[in-house]
């Protein structure tokens, strides 16, 4: 079986190598490649060979020669002819002749250009070769070893001589250098008798090999060291460990410096030029973290001899290369002007004083490292943000603004950011680190953001996508640890890796309708995240994409057939102990999908799941009977001010039938803050085929509010005088809504375009849980300390958030709890939610009972009866759509009563007592203490007012309709 392998392996080596048509010479058996319908052909490049030498021996790699049995004097084609095509030979491959032993001369055509590295290498029979005039280059390695190489001319046309080119050429004694030669590269020469003749001629001092400074002869040089001009190349290792040189100069001329060429200088303090567009031109080579530049030894760079501090740029200049000011501690600010395109890799790595860069519209490429432990810049400047966004930042840490910087447009420092229009993609880092950024703007017609783009904004606390974007690359909002709040557009169909990882104050996340992928670790570490909802659409979530999202109360999936996750997707884990625990949330399946979560991994762990009930119909805003209570929230717990909003009768208003609306106002006696209970006119409400208008009293104009015929993400423009405010349509949401169960609602969240972004958002039937009044004028612009504890319609509750009691409504502090006792009657089809054992409460005072049902999710009649088993109150109820009962008992008698909530399966008893015998008894002092019964009045929901108002009203335990 070995063997088989082994074969297989050499031949898909030998069979990548032979993807062209080849033809072979008979006259010299010299090989050559083409590609039929192509004018040029190549002489065969050599390939490698799997081999093993024996069957106990390891694998190993040998190179094997393109035409093995071209021997003798060899004349290279300079065109050859297949059928009825005429190829022209152009270049020769590499390794073509590797190792032939038998070649001993070559004769190469005018028609070749290109040598590639190693074709004669250790061709050992090799006395003389016939270059072609137009060749620019010896490649490396070209006649290494050709140990018989008499002699060789190099045409006037090449400029470089590459690496070890004639390295180990023991015959060649006789060489003439062309007088356009520029480049030599390392040990291009090293071994051959004529280099070293060179050497022993030359006098002690720097030696060069041509215009290449190749090292230093006699004993290592001390103080200050000029360079000729002239030379054009520093070679490799050229003053390695010279540690007594402390100055050198540099003429324009040089264009390159090979690897530790100043390696172990430890003495330099100075370089010193006088032409510093020539130094940003110059190609320093690099190895480990040690870069050519004798900068990166001496930190102080000289012009003209004056020391460079403020280091601008000149005119002209369209790059600055790779590691031109490594290491320049000097530096304490940089201007780079218009017309640089790029700077090199490394190019002011480690510039620790450098605390201000200026970079121009120009500039379209930042190489890795560039700017990377520059721990003091301060301020980056620029004058175009377009120009900024399409920069290509090779990788991470390259980014100027990564260690905190302030970003200046034009001299103004940004904090709130607007992407012009016109942009069309934010590229990768581009924000990445940016501390003191705030606020984003990006308008409709980006369409992506890249890989890291705002990783690490700590100080971002908003950023709204527009409806163009269809990508979002990985990290691009990692540890923006102050967003709260992100809606993801439409157009976005993949989540990626770690996008909002480390988001530590993200509560809502919306994902939209068409996303298939949440990445790895997307949502990794966001603390602060209540609620998800998983659209139908998703197909796979990557490991730990919720992990340590530790105040997840509710999942929802909408997915109907669900695949398998890892465990960590939901993990969380202790702080003290770092053991992992499943999250305590609570998972919301489709209906009739329960069974297939529970068998699914990764969802079968979650301790609870429950199956939603499908939306049947719109459910309106506008409903006779519906009552809204809001809590003040600066005001404490209990609430010292609480807000009623009813409708109260209806109004023609441009031959519409509205429902007019009330605010009645609340205020605890020991309120601090001078605020008198007060009863006000809200405005007008009217809603028609899904859409809901809002007449303002003030401007005395018809407003379309709220229109939940769109569909998700759509926008919806709710302000004239103020254009840019939109809403943009959530998708269908369920029992995940703090307050809400059950049945899935759309969901309205509130956007803005501008710098003034609120997150309020208005539930299909509910409306805006920030308050009727804020929602209705302007929901954009003004903060409200506002929310909403309850919305009910009757004594039906649909919408309640219990965590503050009411301390503000006259009898409104509940006073009475008491607990039902369960009974199953008939053994469940499947666990109920927390055990077999139902926890149900009831709170209740002298005008209203409150029963939270939030734990059950069927139907069942709830019943009242007195101490002689008169039933009182009746009523069937779906508490998978109802939240809690409110239930009006001002007019009970004195007494004990029993509550009674059942169906078919189970059973729940609770007991409470009324303390008076109805608000006839009600009383209340003068200031003498002295009883006063005068006439007390009341609406349907225990509120205290000061005046029969239309409809029906409670005077003194009496119903009382007023027309």
């Amino acid at each position: 079986m070995k063997k088989e392998v082994l074969l297989s392996a050499i031949m898909s080596v030998i069979a990548l190598a032979a993807t062209a048509d080849e033809y072979t010479d008979p006259q010299t058996n010299v090989i050559y490649t083409y590609e039929p319908g192509q004018p040029t052909a190549s002489v065969k490049a050599g390939y490698d060979e799997i081999i093993q030498s024996s069957p106990h021996s390891e694998l190993e790699d040998v190179t094997r020669p393109g035409s093995p049995d071209a021997a003798g004097d060899v004349v290279i084609l300079d065109r050859f002819t297949v059928g009825a095509s005429e190829y022209v030979v152009t270049s020769i491959g590499e390794c073509a002749f590797w190792m032939n032993k038998n070649i001993k001369s070559v004769c190469i055509p005018e028609t070749v250009i290109d040598i590639e590295n190693s074709a004669f290498c250790a061709c050992s029979s090799l006395t003389t070769v016939q270059l072609p005039d137009g060749l620019t280059r010896i490649a490396p390695n070209l006649f290494r070893s050709c140990s018989q190489l008499v002699s060789i001319t190099i045409p006037s046309s090449v400029s470089a001589i590459d690496a070890y080119a004639f390295a180990g050429c023991g015959s060649l004694a006789s060489l003439t250098l062309p007088a356009s030669l520029t480049f030599i590269g390392r040990g291009a020469f090293n071994g051959t008798p004529w280099c070293d003749a060179l050497y022993n001629e030359a006098p002690d001092g720097p030696f060069y090999i041509g215009p290449q400074l190749a090292g230093y002869k006699g004993d290592k040089p001390t103080g200050e060291l000029v360079i000729k001009e002239g030379t054009t190349c520093v070679g490799f290792a050229a003053f390695s460990g010279c540690n007594g040189l402390t100055c050198i100069t540099f003429p324009p001329s040089v264009a390159y410096v090979d690897y530790e060429a100043f390696n172990g200088c430890t003495g330099l303090k100075a370089v010193r030029i006088n032409d510093l567009a020539a130094w940003c031109g110059i190609e320093f080579q690099q190895e480990f973290r040690s870069s050519s530049n004798p900068l990166s030894k001496a930190h102080h760079l000289y012009l003209n001899s004056e020391e460079v501090t403020d280091l601008v740029i000149p005119e002209g200049v369209t790059s600055i290369g790779d590691y031109a000011f490594d290491n320049c501690t000097s530096l304490a600010s940089v201007t780079i002007p218009d017309g640089v395109t790029s700077i090199g890799t490394c190019a002011f790595r480690s510039c620790e004083n450098l605390t201000t860069v200026t970079i121009p519209p120009s500039l379209s490429t930042i190489g890795s490292g560039a700017f990377i432990w520059c721990f003091n810049l301060d301020a980056v400047h620029i004058s175009d943000i377009s120009a900024w966004c399409g920069v290509t930042l090779i990788e991470s840490a390259v980014n100027p603004l990564y260690y905190g910087a302030h970003l200046y447009l034009n001299g103004e420092e940004v904090s709130n950011l607007v992407i012009p229009e016109g942009v069309t993609c934010i590229n990768d880092n581009v924000f990445q680190n940016f501390a003191h950024l705030t606020n984003v703007t990006i308008p409709d017609g980006v369409t992506s953001i890249g890989e890291q783009a705002f990783y690490g904004c700590s100080a971002l606390t908003r950023v709204v996508f527009p409806p163009s974007l269809s990508s979002i690359g990985d990290n691009a909002f990692w540890r923006c640890k102050n967003i709260d709040d992100i809606i993801i557009p439409e157009g976005i169909t993949s989540i990626g890796d770690g996008v909002f990882s480390e988001c530590s104050s993200l509560t809502n996340i919306t994902i939209p309708e068409g996303v298939t992928s949440i990445g790895i670790g997307a949502f990794f570490h966001c603390y602060s995240l209540n609620n998800i909802i998983i659209p139908s659409s998703v197909s796979s979530i990557g490991q730990q994409a919720f992990f340590a999202c530790r105040s997840l109360t509710n999942v929802i999936s909408l997915i109907d057939e669900p695949f398998e996750i890892t465990d960590d997707v939901f993990e969380s884990y202790n702080e003290e102990t770092y053991e992992r625990f499943f999250t305590s949330a609570t998972l919301y399946v489709p209906k009739g999908c329960k069974a297939r979560y529970e068998a699914t991994a990764g969802w079968k762990n979650f301790k609870e799941i429950v199956e939603m009930t499908a939306q049947e119909e719109y459910r309106p805003f506008v409903e006779d009977g519906k009552v809204w209570k809001f809590g003040i929230l600066n005001s404490g717990n209990p609430m010292k001010v609480v807000d009623y909003y009813y409708f109260d009768g209806d109004t023609v208003i441009d031959g519409r039938t509205c429902k007019q609306m009330m605010c009645q106002r609340y205020v605890s006696s020991d309120y601090l803050h001078v605020e008198l209970p007060s009863l006000s006119k809200v405005g007008a409400w009217f809603e028609e085929n899904q859409k809901v208008y809002f007449y303002d009293d003030i401007k005395q104009s018809m407003k379309l509010k709220y229109d939940f015929t769109l569909e998700a993400n759509d926008t919806l423009l709710i302000n004239d005088y103020y254009p840019y405010e939109k809403y943009v349509i959530g998708a269908k949401q369920s029992g995940g809504i703090e307050g809400f169960k059950g049945v899935y609602r759309d969901i309205i969240f509130c956007a803005d375009e501008g710098q003034n972004i609120h997150s309020t958002f208005w539930l299909e039937g509910v409306g805006g849980v920030d308050g009727l009044r804020v929602n209705a004028y302007n929901p954009t612009m003004y903060e409200p300390a506002l929310f909403l504890m309850s919305c009910a319609v009757g004594d039906e509750v649909i919408y309640l958030n219990d965590k503050y009691e009411d301390g503000a409504t006259p009898d409104g502090a509940r006073k009475g709890r008491f607990d039902f006792t369960h009974t199953i009657k008939s053994q469940p089809k499947a666990p109920r939610r927390g055990g077999e054992t139902q926890s149900l409460s009831g709170e209740y005072n002298d005008l209203r009972l409150d029963i939270n049902l939030t734990l059950l999710d069927e139907a069942y009649q709830v019943s009242i009866t007195d101490e002689t088993g008169k039933m009182v109150y009746k009523k069937a109820v779906n508490a998978g759509t109802v939240v809690a009962l409110s239930i009006d008992i001002s007019s009970y008698a004195k007494g004990r009563y029993t509550v009674t909530i059942e169906n078919s399966n189970e059973s729940f008893t609770g007991e409470f007592e009324t303390q008076t015998s109805g608000i006839n008894d009600a009383a209340r002092m003068n200031d003498k203490g002295e009883m006063i019964n005068d006439q007390l009045i009341y609406n349907l929901q225990g509120q205290r007012l000061g005046s029969l108002q239309r409809g029906l009203n409670i005077v003194n335990g009496l119903k009382i309709h007023v027309k």
